[in-house]
């Protein structure tokens, strides 16, 4: 009896219970409070990054202007009118409207960091334009 009064001891809340079950409970609040801290310490390192962000709006770092990351899409649809309008143009003379805005676009997305796709859609539409106007003259 007395070796089990020695390897028991009293925890926080003044219970007594094994020794070992002490040293655990006492191992898993201190790897608690580590984990906490740990936690807080990346919030805190990530919400000083996000305030240093050049934008202002604190969210994301843009390395170019939020317009000229729209104008990207722009490149892409200036192909991509081009392209349609090269297939319908021998369906009728009214996809001359599609190369037109393709064109507004390529020039539009000149602003982009896509300038090779912008120019590319600039003169397919251009070719579309004329190849509508030989068309249907």
């Amino acid at each position: 009896m007395e070796k089990d009064d020695e390897n028991r001891a009293e925890n926080d809340s003044g219970e007594k219970g094994p020794a070992s079950s002490v040293i655990l409970s006492s191992a898993s609040e201190g790897l608690e409070k580590v984990a906490d801290n740990a936690l807080n310490a990346a919030l805190r390192a990530s919400v000083v990054e996000l305030s240093r962000s050049p934008s202002g709006d604190g969210l994301v770092d843009w390395s170019f202007s939020r317009a000229s990351f729209a104008a990207t899409g722009g490149a892409t649809a200036a192909i991509a009118l081009g392209v349609w309008s090269g297939l319908t143009l021998w369906l009728t003379g009214w996809t001359v409207i599609n190369a037109l805005i393709g064109l507004a676009m390529g020039i539009w997305a000149l602003k982009s960091p896509r300038k090779r796709v912008a120019w590319a859609g600039i003169g397919l539409n251009l070719l579309m334009i004329l190849g509508s106007v030989i068309w249907w003259r």
